[in-house]
């Protein structure tokens, strides 16, 4: 006979499941990359302000990783972000944090080691 515990754990695999299906389906959409917000289950978008990426979950890019980014994500902002790198071929994922002022996106960016951080005014990167 299966515990409670059992049962909740199953049900948490399975929403875990779930959303690694959804990103991967957005990320399949949205080849130039895309920030996804796991309170609406919707794609993230501003008009201004800027994503930048945790450095906890940097370099993930397959199924593992995107559990790791999510389970992140639920301790923080509830944002993931994913992007596609053209040399190498491969989607990462990461937990990522959405700011409005610039100065403290810039400082954000590099206490998390960031190359540079998404600016929703622009739709570009901001190289750091």
């Amino acid at each position: 006979m299966n515990s409670p515990d059992h049962f909740i754990k199953t049900e948490h695999d399975e929403t875990l499941k779930l959303l690694v299906d959804r990103i991967k389906s957005i990320a399949q959409r949205n080849k130039l990359g895309f920030t996804f917000d796991l309170s609406t289950k919707e794609i993230f978008k501003k008009e201004k302000g800027y994503i930048i990426a945790f450095q906890a979950t940097q370099n993930k890019f397959d199924n593992e990783g995107i559990k790791f980014c999510i389970r992140h994500a639920l301790k923080h902002q509830k944002l993931i972000g994913g992007w596609h790198d053209p040399q190498n071929f491969l989607y990462y994922f990461d937990s990522v944090m959405y700011v409005e002022d610039k100065e403290e996106a810039i400082r954000l960016g590099r206490e998390n080691k960031q190359i540079s951080i998404f600016d929703f005014e622009t739709s570009e990167g901001l190289f750091l």
